[in-house]
């Protein structure tokens, strides 16, 4: 059995350890003022060079994965697929799979084309997703429609997690102002008819076998040694 172990560091950062193996995703510099400090981790996957998710210096000896290709670790797979942004600028997204585990980050995606365009063989890693890591940004194609529903158009995960924002506990204890996200993410689970689970704290153990219907993981807080050093921390 998979041991898996979920960390959030606010955005879409997340330390995602399986199997004693630690893999951070898409850590952010301190652009709007908000300091993820450093994290210990093996493999850090970077979904591009923007600045809430290309900040490498968050891990200093983990190895860097930033392209698309297949990354094989003992019994986990790595799988990087190349699609666009909202602005259509390169996005990865990074596939983590062990057994009947795959865990998706679709960090930026809001292109619509990019993911028509992709092949056979990305289609089915992406399909294979049971945990989809989800933004509740509207896309450019229209301001109702969410970039969490656009990867869901290519999968059906039994579990979703939305970042790209700082959860009201954390702004609270900041006084830093949330923005519209969490009235996007509360829109977003709703239209895609999930289950809203509340986290209390910042990581939790996940097993796919305690969920028996679709269900949105939301974690109510990020680890303590995120801080604020005064400015604007809204995400936006």
């Amino acid at each position: 059995m998979n041991e898996i172990k979920l960390t959030w560091y606010g955005r879409c950062c997340f330390l995602i350890e399986i199997n004693n193996k630690k893999f951070l995703t898409d850590p952010h510099d301190s652009f709007d003022g908000v300091d993820m400090g450093q994290v210990e981790s093996d493999y850090t996957l970077i979904s591009s060079t923007w600045h809430d998710h290309g900040h490498i210096g968050a891990a200093p000896k983990s190895i860097v994965i930033s392209e698309p290709g297949v990354t094989q670790i003992d019994d986990i797979t790595i799988t990087g697929i190349v699609t666009k942004e909202t602005r259509g600028t390169k996005n990865v997204i990074f596939n983590i799979k062990v057994g009947n585990f795959s865990i998706s980050n679709f960090a930026d995606l809001g292109h619509l084309e990019s993911m028509q365009q992709l092949s056979p063989e990305d289609f089915e890693i992406i399909n294979s997703t049971n945990v989809a890591m989800i933004r509740p940004n509207p896309t450019k194609l229209e301001f109702d429609f969410s970039c969490g529903e656009l990867a869901l158009q290519f999968c059906q995960p039994k579990i979703i997690i939305p970042h790209h924002f700082y959860p009201e506990k954390f702004s609270s204890r900041v006084k830093a102002p949330t923005g519209d996200y969490l009235v996007w993410v509360d829109k977003m689970i709703e239209k895609l008819a999930y289950k809203k689970q509340i986290i209390n704290g910042y990581s939790m153990e996940l097993d796919l076998d305690d969920y028996s219907e679709k269900t949105a993981l939301l974690f109510d807080d990020i680890h303590p040694q995120v801080s604020c050093n005064g400015k604007n921390s809204s995400g936006d």
